[in-house]
């Protein structure tokens, strides 16, 4: 749905029926995921393993994040305030 960041992601999962979109993390950007929210959709990209991955997701305020490290991201997110 979201290969090259070219493709219109929220009708084709609209059309779908999609609930979520998963995108590879480093296609995610801010107006990305404000676009996929305005259609009702979540953002859970997929697999941010650095602290650099993930603040780039956190601050694109992404749904949830898929990592390889999950106890390693709870420890960040919870260093930051987060969880």
């Amino acid at each position: 749905l979201w290969e090259n960041g070219e493709r219109d992601f929220v009708s084709i999962a609209q059309e779908a029926g999609a609930a979520i979109i998963s995108p590879q993390y480093m296609l995610v950007t801010p107006e990305k995921v404000r676009a996929a929210h305005g259609a009702g959709l979540e953002v859970i990209p997929w697999t941010a393993n650095t602290p650099a991955a993930w603040d780039h997701l956190i601050s694109a305020k992404v749904d949830a994040i898929i990592t390889d490290d999950p106890a390693a991201l709870i420890a960040y997110l919870k260093e930051k305030g987060l969880r």
